[in-house]
C-alpha cells in the first residue's frame, strides 16, 4: 500500500469504529475509532512508518480504554465506596409524605384501626 494513502485508510477505519459504537453497548469502540483518527493524523503529518502508526494507534486506544474505565467506574457504581446512600424505595422507609390528590380506582385495601372505631 503507498503511504500516503494510509491516512485515509485509517480515517475511513476510525469512522467505521465510531459509528459501530452506536450499535454496542459499552465505550469500547469509540475509543478504538479515536485511536485510528490519531494514527491517520500522524499519517497525515508526516509518520509514513507503518509500525509506528500503529504502535500510536495501539496507545492512544488502549489509553483511552483504560482512563474511561476508571472514570467511568467511580460515576457509575451501583454502591459509592464509603457512603450509605441509599436511593430508589431503598431511601422511603421512614420518611412523611403528603397526599395530593385522591386515588380514582376501586378501594382495594382496608385499613384495620378505621375498621375497629
Amino acid at each position: 500500500m503507498d503511504v500516503s494513502w494510509t491516512w485515509i485508510v485509517w480515517t475511513v477505519l476510525g469512522v467505521i469504529l465510531i459509528i459501530a459504537e452506536v450499535f454496542t453497548p459499552g465505550f469500547v469502540l469509540l475509543w478504538f475509532g479515536i485511536g485510528a483518527l490519531a494514527a491517520a493524523l500522524a499519517s497525515l503529518a508526516g509518520i509514513s512508518s507503518l509500525p509506528l502508526q500503529f504502535l500510536i494507534f495501539a496507545l492512544v486506544s488502549v489509553a483511552l480504554t483504560a482512563a474511561s474505565r476508571t472514570i467511568f467506574s467511580s460515576y457509575f457504581s451501583r454502591e459509592p465506596e464509603g457512603s450509605d446512600l441509599k436511593t430508589g424505595a431503598q431511601a422511603l422507609p421512614g420518611k412523611v409524605g403528603i397526599v395530593v390528590s385522591s386515588s380514582q380506582g376501586r378501594k382495594l385495601w382496608t385499613n384495620k384501626r378505621q375498621k375497629e372505631k
